[in-house]
């Protein structure tokens, strides 16, 4: 049976509507927002090495007075 869903002029079938829904809730559940927690971390160790690095080469952010 299909069924349309009328919204201000737009008209919609119940099954759009659905597999819509079940995209939506793939996106927003699960392995996606493990991305969340990664990204941080994985960049701030990044830029953790990279300061280590450039230490080790001598590289300052602040100016010795003199």
């Amino acid at each position: 049976m299909t069924r349309a869903i009328a919204w201000d002029g737009v008209r919609t079938s119940d099954e759009f509507v659905d597999s819509m829904n079940r995209s939506f809730d793939r996106r927003t559940q699960g392995l996606s927002t493990l991305w969340l927690y990664l990204v941080p971390i994985a960049s701030a160790s990044v830029g953790a090495l990279t300061g280590a690095v450039l230490g080790r080469f001598g590289f300052v952010l602040t100016r010795k007075q003199v």
